[in-house]
């Protein structure tokens, strides 16, 4: 809710911003209805098959309380896209309620590991570069994320099932390639490049990356640290536009990898302290 529409910002010499990895759209309302109509998502063909599913539905009674009655489909979709985003928006999808938020209020604190964890981050890491750990300034909550676009050289996920779809859907098939930001701008200058996600209740959100090719947070924090001295993890999928500067051979330590995961264990919504 808090992604910033996407533009380009010309002091950083970067793309900000936008819905997806890709950034193809700049509302929450719109990003709510397109899984409607994807054959890979929900895969209703028009929007008469939606209008007719959603006045079938058990909660329409409830829905035109709202938004009223209707015969115009566009309209009723957009209604959908608006309900969805105010429940996207909410305090229950967005608590701030994780053990660090409770370090930050000084109502309970880190152990040992944890603020090893965080010291690393904010250090010898470099995750802070990218995750940022400074309150963003309209909500003042710390995001973890500049919503900016990198390319941090992510393997292909073999074990993706949309290399052997039909090519009706996927028509490279087992050649398909991923550009990301490239592939929707039609700019390979930004091939590779995914929007930078927030870290927060990662611990509770696997598969990792945009291609899921990772499925714990000790493979993902490995490969941060040694993507580029490590022969078992496997080449970038995109090698363009690769980021180097934060990523690939950060010499940490297994301890320090082990602090990182302790620390972002402490991000997941919901935290209780222990009496």
């Amino acid at each position: 809710m808090y992604t910033p529409a996407f533009h380009y910002d010309s002091a950083d010499d970067c793309y900000i911003g936008g819905q997806f990895w890709d950034g193809r759209v700049n509302s929450l309302e719109e990003q709510a209805v397109k899984p409607f109509f994807n054959p890979l998502e929900m895969n209703i063909t028009n929007l008469s098959m939606f209008i007719s599913k959603m006045k079938g539905a058990d909660f329409y009674s409830e829905f035109i309380k709202i938004y009223g009655e209707s015969n115009d489909e566009q309209k009723i979709l957009n209604n959908v896209g608006d309900a969805i985003a105010a429940f996207e928006r909410s305090a229950e999808v967005n608590p701030f309620t994780s053990k660090y938020d409770a370090y930050l209020k000084k109502t309970d604190t880190l152990t040992t590991l944890e603020a090893r964890g965080l010291k690393v981050f904010n250090g010898v890491g470099k995750c802070y570069q990218c995750h940022l750990t400074s309150p963003e300034s309209k909500s003042a909550k710390v995001l973890f994320t500049d919503f900016k676009y990198h390319n941090i050289g992510v393997p292909r996920n073999p074990g993706n099932p949309f290399y052997k779809m039909a090519t009706s859907i996927n028509p490279a098939g087992e050649a398909f390639q991923d550009l990301g930001l490239g592939g929707q701008m039609k700019l390979q200058t930004q091939n590779g490049k995914f929007k930078c996600s927030t870290l927060r209740n990662v611990a509770i959100t696997s598969p990792y990356f945009h291609n899921g090719v990772y499925k714990t947070l000790e493979e993902v924090i490995h490969f941060y640290n040694s993507r580029d001295v490590d022969p078992s993890i496997d080449k970038p999928e995109v090698n363009e536009n690769l980021t180097t500067d934060n990523v690939g051979n950060l010499k940490l330590s297994l301890g320090d990898e082990a602090a990182l995961v302790a620390f972002m264990k402490t991000l997941t919504d919901g935290y209780k302290a222990s009496k």
